[in-house]
């Protein structure tokens, strides 16, 4: 089991120079890829999602590649289109009467102060020396998001399991049901002083059996059973999916409705409660499973 929650980092020396490559993600219902690349590697962009993709399922993944700051990689001071920056600044404060001087934090600001680096790379040796980089960035990500997966399915396995019980109980209770019905049809026939010959004891089973039927949630506590043991199963397999676990989910949380709705029992219903807070906790960990 995978989080989609992870960083990875990684840095290469070679002659292109000293580049960093981070990648980072986070939960998303699909995989979604975001990139912020050098000119140099845009039209490698393709090939780096196919990297990604091959790794990853589900989440949104962003990928930065960047050069190392150093002073060759700053922009360059650009002297003469400075001096020519600031007479144009200067005629222009004289032309519109302005007072104050063209100081040096103006000149600055000026677009054509300053040149971007001048690079020789070549693309395809960039790529070269980067991929290796990539590959261990996606290395350090995916060992991250393992590491979170293993918490995770920690948790969600504590959570079904508490589950479990409270279906256990709910299938101890359910045959009661029918019985304390038919105790308080009794009482309130006594307490309404209805004469002795209508407690026809054949009416009375008839009602009880009605009742019984109307109330049984058998089924939905097997079917839950089985949606548990599913989910148990697909949490050892190692590719566990999050969106098939979601799907399980939805499944439990329906069963567990309609037994809350049939049982008509106070009992079962303070279990349907704690079992629906149980459903959604897991929800909330299945939200960021790969």
């Amino acid at each position: 089991m995978y989080s989609m929650t992870g960083y990875g980092r990684a840095q290469v020396n070679g002659i292109s120079g000293e580049w960093i490559v981070e990648c980072s993600s986070v939960n998303r219902k699909h995989l979604e890829i975001a990139t912020q690349l050098p000119k140099e590697l845009l039209t490698h962009e393709p090939l780096i999602r196919t990297e990604v993709a091959n790794r990853i399922r589900r989440g949104r993944i962003q990928i930065i590649i960047r050069p190392v700051n150093s002073m060759e990689n700053l922009p360059r001071f650009r002297q003469d289109a400075a001096l020519q920056a600031y007479k144009e600044l200067e005629a222009f404060r004289k032309a519109a009467g302005l007072k104050d001087a063209v100081n040096l934090q103006a000149l600055l600001l000026h677009p054509a102060v300053f040149a971007p680096p001048e690079t020789n790379i070549s693309s395809e040796r960039l790529w070269e020396e980067i991929l290796p980089a990539l590959h261990n960035a996606l290395d350090s990500l995916v060992a991250m998001r393992a590491h979170e997966g293993r918490s995770i399915a920690i948790e969600l396995n504590r959570l079904i399991e508490e589950l479990s019980v409270q279906c256990r109980a709910m299938a101890l209770l359910a045959p009661e049901v029918p019985k304390r019905h038919r105790q308080v049809l009794l009482e309130r026939i006594a307490a309404a002083n209805l004469p002795t010959q209508i407690l026809d004891e054949t009416r009375i089973a008839m009602e009880i059996a009605l009742f019984a039927d109307r109330c049984d949630i058998t089924e939905e506590l097997a079917r839950l059973e089985s949606h548990i043991a599913q989910f148990r199963e697909k949490m050892q397999q190692p590719a566990t999916s999050g969106r098939t676990l979601e799907f399980l989910v939805q499944e439990m949380a329906r069963e567990v409705n309609t037994a809350g709705a049939k049982a008509a029992d106070a009992k079962i219903s303070a279990l349907v409660i704690e079992a629906k807070a149980i459903l959604e906790k897991i929800r909330e960990q299945l939200s960021n499973v790969e």
